[in-house]
């Protein structure tokens, strides 16, 4: 399985007045969409990633090249009126990556538990060389540089939980992939997020639980990964590991379609309804 490339965070944030505008363009209305008991989470209200300002205003910043990068449609939607389409192609590359990203300063830090629901859908016009790769949807980046901590990626064929569990600040990092799914089961769909996380530089307290579509899962290593009974093991219900980058102040949320530059043609994304709630 390929290692995707790391994400940096050292990025321009475009959010000017005009790109706001154009982000703002509506689709053609589309039937009423489905509500999901799937997506309930406990606690507080922390932060909206909804869409229903038909603009990008409630996040804190967005990357892309172009207007059509990221734009706030009404079909296809799960909640709501609206949701955000995020698209890139080749001429993308922003030096790092094809990006077309929206983040949020939710700075999470140590031993702090924090809900997330959201909702995804991918086309099954998707590049066959965009799962083959590797392509980030949802993000939690470090403070730092280096490969995000906590990530959905697609890579082989797959959507994949990916933890990337550092050493220190900028020191070496390994790969692990607890649980996946194969592409075939969720292109052309909704499917339904929620993620619980304890957020820690350390293994004994970093935790991650994850339900699809309303089941909780359970982490399905790859076989023969000797590496799953220190987290948890095959089957677990929830993975312990470091959510964090030991000698880093926190992470912050990032969502969107983010791909290895090398990938040609046209990818899109649509995400809707995003909340985080203090657990």
């Amino acid at each position: 399985m390929p290692t995707p490339a790391p994400p940096r965070a050292r990025r321009r944030l475009a959010a000017a007045p005009a790109l706001i505008a154009a982000l703002a363009a509506v689709a053609p209305a589309a039937a009423a969409p489905a509500t999901s008991q799937s997506l309930r989470i406990p606690g507080p209200l922390l932060f909206d990633g909804g869409w229903e300002t038909g603009d990008v205003s409630q996040w804190s910043g967005c990357q892309t090249r172009h207007a059509r990068g990221i734009r706030v449609v009404s079909s296809p939607r799960r909640h709501g009126r609206r949701a955000a389409r995020f698209e890139v192609t080749d001429a993308d590359n922003d030096g790092y990556g094809d990006r077309s990203e929206c983040q949020t300063r939710s700075r999470e830090g140590e031993g702090q538990v924090r809900w997330y629901a959201w909702s995804t859908y991918i086309p099954r016009s998707l590049p066959r060389a965009n799962a083959r790769s590797w392509a980030v949807i949802t993000q939690w980046h470090c403070t730092c540089d280096g490969s995000p901590p906590v990530g959905f990626f697609l890579q082989g064929d797959r959507l994949e939980l990916s933890i990337h569990r550092h050493d220190h600040v900028g020191d070496r990092q390994i790969e692990l992939v607890p649980w996946g799914r194969p592409l075939g089961a969720v292109l052309g769909r909704w499917n339904d997020f929620r993620v619980r996380v304890r957020w820690s530089a350390s293994d004994a307290r970093g935790s991650v639980d994850l339900w699809v579509n309303g089941r909780r899962q359970r982490m399905n290593w790859p076989r023969g990964d000797a590496r799953a009974g220190r987290y948890g093991g095959v089957g677990a219900q929830r993975l312990r590991v470091r959510t964090m980058v030991p000698g880093s102040s926190g992470v912050y949320l990032k969502q969107g379609l983010y791909r290895n530059a090398g990938i040609r043609g046209r990818a899109v994304v649509y995400h809707d309804g995003l909340r985080v709630t203090a657990g």
